[in-house]
């Protein structure tokens, strides 16, 4: 009898230890991770499947409810409880004021908003000069549709993560970068450039920046390292589509 106790919050502490362990293999287990939302719903299912599994029988239930009961009954179990539940919430409430507090200071560096692009690139061995460059996909009116739709599945495959479903900047890793992704329903970003420079900023990404351009935080990959010339000229037709914007033309083009 003396070690029923122990054995029951052994109990406890493998139903604890169940919920946190499955916690994190949703949150870590998963590629690509799954929006906090459905983290925190799936969390919950997998604490209603552990009930459900104890409540289902009477031995498992009075095992791990004995020490909870005592805990929140016995009078030898107050000191546990002001710890439980006065000195654990107060320092879980304290850690996450002072980790999520921010700054109130200003930034220390300025935002360019469209740095100068460079007369001429380099994309997988072939030159481009950038200025009067359109997308040659557009030449080809009765493939646009065609080409519009695979530049959409292009999108979904690699860029949806960053710049989101509706191309308005809040995808499931958004919230990780300073500046936030570029937002393309913003009639301040794409309508404002010609496609060349679009094309420019997805083969070359935040490393391809010229130094001029500097202060600019950009975690932008280097896209042609992983796409084509003719995927990203169609990823470009998908973000200005998708977008609802036009791109802006070459005078004398």
């Amino acid at each position: 009898m003396a070690q029923q106790p122990s054995g029951s919050w052994w109990t406890v502490g493998a139903v604890i230890g169940a919920l946190i362990a499955g916690h994190l293999a949703l949150k870590y287990g998963i590629r690509p991770p799954i929006p906090s939302n459905l983290l925190y719903a799936y969390t919950v299912i997998i604490g209603i499947a552990i009930y459900v599994y104890l409540a289902s029988n009477t031995s498992r239930w009075q095992s791990f409810s004995a020490p909870v009961s005592r805990l929140f009954r016995a009078r030898e179990t107050r000191l546990a409880r002001g710890i439980v539940f006065v000195v654990l919430p107060l320092s879980v409430g304290w850690l996450v004021y002072a980790w999520g507090g921010g700054s109130s200071q200003l930034p220390a560096e300025l935002r360019t908003v469209h740095p100068t692009p460079p007369g001429q690139i380099t994309v997988r061995g072939k030159s481009f000069a950038l200025i009067g460059l359109e997308n040659p996909l557009r030449k080809e009116p009765d493939k646009l549709a065609q080409y519009t739709a695979e530049g959409k599945d292009i999108y979904f495959r690699n860029c949806h993560f960053c710049h989101g479903d509706n191309l308005d900047g809040t995808g499931h890793f958004a919230h990780g970068f300073i500046p936030s992704p570029a937002n393309f329903v913003d009639v301040g970003t794409i309508a404002q450039l010609q496609e060349s420079y679009v094309f420019w900023r997805i083969a070359k990404g935040g490393p391809g920046l010229p130094p001029e351009s500097h202060p600019w935080n950009s975690a932008m990959p280097i896209w042609e390292n992983f796409l084509s010339e003719e995927d990203i000229w169609k990823v470009v037709l998908y973000i200005y589509a998708g977008a609802g914007q036009s791109p802006r033309t070459w005078e004398g083009h």
